[in-house]
C-alpha cells in the first residue's frame, strides 16, 4: 500500500510515485479508527475528529466505510502528536526509588499491535514517504521500525551488536560517555541503492546511539531525512539531528 492521502490533498502526503485510490484510504482510515478505538472512547473520538458518535462506531467496527471527507477527518485528526501522546501515555510507566533517576517503561507500548499501527502510519504520514530504507539499532528500535516498514513498504536496515559474518559492514561507535563506547554493525549489502533513509528507535534520551547512526549513514552518502522516537526524554536527542522528533515528549 505505501503511504498515502487522499484528494484533495490536504491531509498527509502520498509516498511517490502518487495517491492511493480513495477505496483503500478510506478503509486504511476505518483501520487507523480501529486502533485508537481501544484507546480512546467513542466520545472522545467524537469530539476530536467532529463527527457524530454513531457514524464512529460504525466506521470503528469496519460496518461502514468512511466518506473522503471523514477519512480525511480521522487521518488528520488521529495521526496528530497530541491524541498519539495521551494514547502512549496510557501505556507507559514511570517508578522512582529514592534518588535515582526516573525510569520509564515502555515495553507495553512498544509491543501493542495497535499502537504500532498508529505510530507506523504516522511516521509514514510525517515523512511523506521520502526515503528508500529504514534504519533502527537492534532490540529497542525493531518493532516500531517494523511498523513503519510495513505501512511505508520500504525495506528495513536493522544495527546488530555482532558483525554476523557479514563481508560488507559499516561499524558505528555509539559514545555513551568519553569512557565509553558501544559498536553497532550494519550490513552494507541491506542499503545497496538506499539514497536516502529515516532512523527510528522507540527510546532516546541523550541521542548518543542516534548520533552515531547519522554520523555513519551520512558518511556513506546515504542522506538522512528524518530521525524518529517513541518517545524522547529531556531535549538532548534532538541535537543528533534537525528533523529528529519524538511522538511523545517527556521533560526532565
Amino acid at each position: 500500500m505505501g503511504c498515502w492521502t487522499i484528494t484533495p490533498a490536504r491531509g498527509p502526503a502520498a509516498c511517490p510515485p502518487g495517491e492511493a485510490p480513495q477505496g483503500e484510504a478510506r478503509y486504511r482510515a476505518a483501520l487507523i479508527l480501529r486502533s485508537a478505538r481501544r484507546f480512546m472512547t467513542l466520545r472522545e473520538l467524537s469530539e476530536v475528529l467532529g463527527l457524530p458518535v454513531s457514524a464512529v462506531s460504525r466506521y470503528s467496527n469496519l460496518k461502514l466505510l468512511p466518506s473522503v471527507e471523514s477519512a480525511r477527518r480521522i487521518i488528520e485528526g488521529l495521526l496528530s502528536r497530541p491524541v498519539l501522546s495521551s494514547i502512549l501515555m496510557k501505556r507507559i510507566t514511570a517508578s522512582r526509588t529514592g534518588r535515582e533517576a526516573t525510569v520509564y517503561d515502555i515495553s507495553s507500548a512498544a509491543g501493542d499491535p495497535d499502537i504500532l499501527h498508529l505510530v507506523g502510519e504516522y511516521v509514514c504520514a510525517r515523512s511523506r514517504g521520502l526515503f528508500d530504507a529504514i534504519v533502527a539499532p537492534e532490540v529497542g528500535g525493531v518493532t516500531f521500525a517494523t511498523a513503519v516498514a510495513m505501512v511505508s513498504r520500504k525495506p528495513l536496515a536493522i544495527a546488530r551488536r555482532s558483525r554476523m559474518g557479514w563481508e560488507r559492514f559499516v561499524e558505528i561507535p555509539v559514545y555513551r560517555d568519553p569512557a565509553t563506547v558501544e559498536y553497532y554493525y550494519l550490513n552494507l549489502d541491506y542499503l545497496r541503492g538506499v539514497e536516502a533513509a529515516i532512523i527510528v528507535d522507540d527510546f532516546g534520551v541523550r541521542g548518543a546511539t542516534l548520533a552515531g547512526f547519522v554520523e555513519a549513514l551520512e558518511g556513506h552518502g546515504i542522506e538522512v531525512k528524518g530521525v524518529y522516537l517513541m518517545v524522547g526524554v529531556g531535549g538532548d536527542w534532538r541535537k543528533a539531528h534537525p528533523a529528529a522528533e519524538a511522538i511523545l515528549e517527556i521533560g526532565l
